[in-house]
């Protein structure tokens, strides 16, 4: 929190220095001679070989098929050489080191029967591209403006879009302006009462750590005994009295061919006193 307050406060005392990147651009017809130790005081690069100053420019990448030549419509260092690809899609690509500060760059070009196209690109800046185009030799001088947010890497790429010819390169120089703004700043010594301050902490610039924490709800269910319930088994004995009544049958047996006669009638007590079995023979003479 303390850096972005200290972030904010600069930019309002010194609204010309910016923490945004930008990137601009131009692109100017031009053979005139060049020094490239003069225009690249900060670094410059020279092809065909990649002879430079320092490390901010990088070698160049090529695509389609290159070659070099010896007779071009500008003198560099006194040289008129420079390489050359063919074809639609034929490309040079390079890199420059960015950083806070402004830099310019300015990139050496030409061109014979075709159209080139210059695409540049700077991370949190806006692209910055050109198109060109020409039936014979051609010569153009592009000069980009660039500072980056952070430090990062501008990229640079010249490409053929149509014709049956070249685009040709020779070199790129890099310089930085030597004049800055300096910011200065003194600690209040009172409060705005007139008082005396004595935390100067808050006043300087440093780092806070804040620890995020978050909250989550656990839900869980308990079971509780609100009531219980006996289930049980109970044996009672009791005591019955039956009572019936107690009936007699009486048979008659009549015998068919002969004159009936009324058959013996026994009461209940000689019943249990005659217990003997009787044959059919017996039988028939009891009655």
């Amino acid at each position: 929190m303390k850096t972005a307050v200290v972030a904010a406060a600069l930019a309002c005392l010194a609204p010309g220095l910016g923490f945004a990147a930008t990137l601009t651009g131009s692109n100017v017809v031009s053979s005139t001679p060049v020094t490239l130790s003069t225009v690249g005081t900060l670094d410059w690069a020279r092809w065909p070989g990649y002879t430079h100053k320092g490390t901010a420019i990088s070698n160049v990448t090529t695509t389609g098929t290159l070659k070099t030549y010896t007779s071009g419509p500008r003198l560099i260092d006194g040289d008129a050489g420079g390489m050359k690809v063919f074809g639609t899609a034929a490309s040079f690509t390079f890199t420059v080191a960015a950083t806070t500060v402004e830099r310019t760059l300015t990139y050496y070009i030409a061109g014979w029967n075709s159209t080139g196209k210059v695409t540049v690109t700077l991370p949190g800046a806006s692209t910055y591209t050109t198109t060109f185009s020409s039936s014979t030799t051609y010569s153009r001088v592009i000069t980009l403006k660039f500072r980056a947010d952070a430090p990062g890497t501008l990229r640079v790429t010249y490409s053929q879009t149509a014709g049956s010819g070249s685009i040709n390169m020779q070199a790129a120089a890099l310089s930085q302006s030597a004049s800055s703004t300096k910011l200065t700043w003194a600690a209040p010594t009172l409060n705005s009462d007139g008082s005396a301050l004595t935390d100067l902490a808050a006043f300087k610039e440093g780092e806070m750590e804040i620890r995020e924490t978050t909250e989550e709800p656990v839900v869980s269910k308990t079971a509780r005994v609100v009531e219980e319930v006996s289930i049980g088994k109970q044996a009672n004995q009791r005591t019955e009295t039956v009572s019936d009544t107690v009936r007699r049958t009486d048979v008659d047996v009549e015998r068919t061919g002969a004159q009936p006669q009324r058959a013996a009638r026994y009461t209940g007590a000689e019943r249990r006193k005659n217990r003997g079995s009787y044959a059919g023979a017996e039988r028939r003479a009891a009655l």
